[in-house]
């Protein structure tokens, strides 16, 4: 079955469901408040995925906790591991 993708979270007891616009429209109010630049909630999801696969967790886990359907979609991620690992081997002191 396919899932509502304008429900983030969706509550078995039947209380009211966030929607996705509801907390956009909350998180870009508080980013606006605080000086910072706008982010949707797929921002986040990006940034979510991005360090993951930078810290290292291997991609077909990411596939599985993110959703994806297809895994050639978080492969679009795989150039960060070794962007991550070559600024980190640049930092090294010998």
């Amino acid at each position: 079955p396919r899932r509502n993708d304008n429900i983030v979270f969706g509550p078995a007891d039947g209380s009211p469901q966030w929607r996705r616009e509801w907390i956009s429209k909350r998180i870009s109010r508080i980013l606006t408040q605080i000086g910072l630049v706008w982010a949707s909630c797929h921002t986040f999801r990006h940034t979510y995925i991005s360090h993951q696969v930078m810290a290292g967790v291997p991609i077909i886990t990411i596939k599985d906790l993110v959703g994806h359907a297809s895994i050639e979609t978080t492969l679009k991620y795989a150039h960060l591991a070794q962007d991550h690992k070559s600024q980190m081997q640049s930092k090294r002191p010998y």
